[in-house]
């Protein structure tokens, strides 16, 4: 496919509804222009493409933006933009000095068709960044992409294993599996492990490190399969997926606290969505000091619903933004938020309704406001 026409895509990824929405009946959008940022808030820098990567949004016709990094106070690294015309695991960029792990990780991404399964990035302590998966090259999406810097403040505390999960560090260089949590209740987790059985509790959360409402996100897992991650209102983490006992990341999933001091303000559906499903709460928005947005809750949709909700213009991305989340049972399922506060999410497949419909989590769904 042709970067130049990537609106195109939208009819492969999303129903006729969505694409035909009034939010996106404007067309092909420039990329949105943020104003002054806030007191606190990380300015974004541009990366240096290499290897014959190139950013989508130079041709000016991909509104997720240029290729950028930005470092919030926590020493959160957080990328975001999308890329194109490189050669799956080949160096698209190396981080700014400072912005590198301390172990390497694994972090699952959408590519051009809207597909996560098969398609990750995969980011060293040197901090070169290589996007690997078949179609990489025709757009990899950043957007979603964080992880502690090796530099982070964060103090992370290792998890105790149980039920015959360990950790795969030894193995792999990607670090013991161990949470943080910032000043104002943020969670993070990192590390991987490997070695126990599906559906078993992995590890518990210490009790200020547990979210308010069940949780379900995804995650990497071997070979870039995506498996997911059950997190209980009482600590308990639960893996899911064909190859989470191979091996299993906790890179870049964060989330709200039940203790956090940042207020959840709920989210108005719209078109027949509905809230809070299998007891993990209705879907909510906070923004941390740093100016980066965090999404939770779930929702469903007994049809193909359209536009979910509309963010308040504080909380709305500079450009349009395009991550990975969990669906019913385990499907890989995206959420597209527009520059104008437009939220769609849709399922993998060729046919609608989609798992997308029956349940969708918004855990784990970060970007930066573009205030």
């Amino acid at each position: 496919m042709n970067v130049g026409s990537h609106r195109p895509w939208l009819s492969r990824w999303l129903p006729a509804v969505l694409v035909s929405a009034p939010v996106l009946a404007i067309g092909v959008l420039p990329a949105a222009t943020a104003g002054a940022l806030p007191t606190g808030y990380p300015i974004p820098v541009n990366v240096t493409l290499q290897n014959g990567w190139e950013s989508a949004a130079a041709v000016g016709s991909d509104p997720s933006g240029k290729p950028q990094v930005a470092v919030d106070g926590n020493g959160i690294v957080h990328l975001s933009g999308s890329i194109y015309n490189g050669s799956s695991d080949t160096e698209a960029f190396v981080l700014p000095s400072g912005d590198a792990p301390a172990s390497d990780i694994w972090i699952n991404t959408l590519d051009d068709g809207g597909v996560a399964d098969d398609t990750y990035v995969y980011i060293n302590t040197s901090g070169d960044v290589y996007p690997i998966g078949p179609e990489v090259t025709e757009t990899t999406f950043l957007s979603g992409i964080s992880f502690p810097a090796a530099s982070s403040p964060l103090g992370f505390s290792t998890l105790s294993l149980k039920n015959s999960w360990v950790s795969e560090n030894s193995a792999y260089d990607s670090g013991n599996p161990a949470v943080a949590i910032d000043s104002e209740g943020i969670v993070h987790l990192s590390g991987s492990m490997a070695g126990g059985s599906y559906d078993t509790v992995a590890f518990v959360l210490p009790s200020a490190d547990r979210p308010p409402a069940a949780i379900y996100v995804n995650t990497y897992t071997n070979e870039g399969t995506t498996g997911s991650l059950l997190i209980e209102k009482n600590g308990d983490v639960l893996p899911f997926g064909s190859d989470v006992a191979t091996y299993t990341s906790l890179a870049g999933i964060t989330f709200r606290s039940a203790q956090s001091i940042l207020a959840a303000n709920k989210l108005t559906l719209q078109n027949g969505w509905t809230g809070g499903g299998s007891s993990t709460g209705n879907p909510t928005v906070t923004r941390d000091q740093y100016g980066f947005v965090h999404l939770a809750g779930s929702l469903t949709n007994s049809s193909d619903g359209g536009l979910v909700t509309v963010l308040p213009k504080a909380d709305r991305p500079a450009n349009d933004v395009f991550q990975t989340i969990y669906t019913y049972d385990g499907a890989i399922g995206y959420v597209v938020i527009y520059s104008d506060g437009g939220v769609y999410i849709a399922g993998q497949g060729s046919s609608y309704p989609l798992s997308s419909d029956e349940y969708s989590s918004f855990c784990s769904i970060t970007f930066e406001a573009g205030v």
